[in-house]
């Protein structure tokens, strides 16, 4: 059930980014409409049938190079005595990521911000919103047992995570002091995961409630 919220949750971020307001999400240093300013025409490079073709191989062939890259990771990390949560939470999502890491950097170092919160932003809603809840429901339809309980450390250090990058970025401001502070965080949770080896017998749901409760406390006495 929650699942299916959150897909029909996507469907309508959808909806809302690309029709009733799409205005919010142009970039406002474009010239307004009246304006004389005369925008140079972009070379069309592949027709839309084209462009098509091309992705749809350039998706087979990226599945068919994950799931290899999955087996190969799965065999080196039991060689090494690497955690499962490590590889789920630091190794798979930098390999997985990184073309919309490197936009997205490309696109913060020629200045434009707009579009490289965009990228970041976009891939992670696409994950929590889409891709989760599809994976559950498939799990369901196959008869694989799959849920959305990912353990009290997960949940509360992902959480947290998006707590301070939603203060840090919240003013619509930065310098380079808050983006060391960030990757430092950053390092600080991949050294936690290295260490950290998940148990699914070690908490149960009611312990997460707990922990959000608590959590939720500390919060607002802040």
């Amino acid at each position: 059930g929650i699942s299916i919220s959150l897909l029909v949750l996507y469907v309508l971020y959808v909806y809302f980014q690309l029709f009733t307001h799409a205005a919010l999400f142009e970039d406002p240093r474009a010239a307004p409409e009246g304006s004389e300013q005369v925008q140079p025409a972009e070379e069309i490079l592949l027709p839309f049938s084209g462009a098509m073709v091309w992705l749809a191989g350039a998706t087979i062939l990226i599945a068919y190079l994950s799931e290899a890259l999955t087996g190969a990771i799965e065999g080196t990390t039991a060689q090494l005595g690497i955690s499962d949560t490590f590889v789920g939470f630091v190794i798979i999502p930098i390999i997985g990521n990184a073309a919309e890491h490197s936009t997205a950097i490309a696109m913060a170092w020629k200045g434009k911000m707009d579009l490289a919160f965009g990228v970041a932003l976009g891939s992670s809603t696409q994950i929590a919103l889409f891709v989760i809840p599809v994976m559950v429901i498939l799990g369901w339809i196959i008869d694989q047992p799959m849920d959305l309980y990912f353990g009290v450390y997960e949940t509360v250090i992902t959480f947290l995570s998006a707590l301070i990058v939603s203060h840090v970025v919240g003013d619509g401001e930065t310098n380079w002091l808050e983006g060391a502070m960030l990757l430092f965080t950053y390092f600080i949770i991949c050294f936690a995961f290295f260490f950290y080896h998940h148990d699914p017998t070690r908490a149960s749901p009611a312990d997460t409630l707990t922990s959000a409760r608590l959590l939720a406390e500390a919060i607002g006495k802040q």
